[in-house]
C-alpha cells in the first residue's frame, strides 16, 4: 500500500481556488468546439499577435515610468 496517497486525489476543501478554477477551464476547453478552444486558449496564454507599435509605444512609455521607481523600491 505504500505510494497509494499519492495517487488519491486531494479532496475539494484542500484546492485553492485557482486549481479548482485551472480545471473548471480544462474542463470547458475539452468540451467545446475545436474552433472555441482554440481561441479560448490564446486568451487564457496571451498572445501580442496583432498588436501594433502604438502597443510597443504604450508599453515603453510604462516601463519608462514604472521601471525606475520599482527598481529604487526594491533598494
Amino acid at each position: 500500500m505504500t505510494g497509494t496517497a499519492a495517487l488519491t486525489p486531494a479532496p475539494e476543501s484542500d484546492q485553492g481556488e485557482e486549481e479548482r478554477g485551472a480545471g473548471r477551464n480544462s474542463y470547458l476547453l475539452t468540451r467545446s468546439s475545436l474552433n472555441n478552444a482554440q481561441s479560448a486558449h490564446v486568451w487564457l496564454v496571451g498572445t501580442l499577435n496583432g498588436r501594433g507599435w502604438s502597443s510597443v509605444r504604450m508599453m515603453a512609455l510604462a516601463l519608462l515610468v514604472l521601471l525606475p521607481a520599482a527598481v529604487l523600491l526594491g533598494r
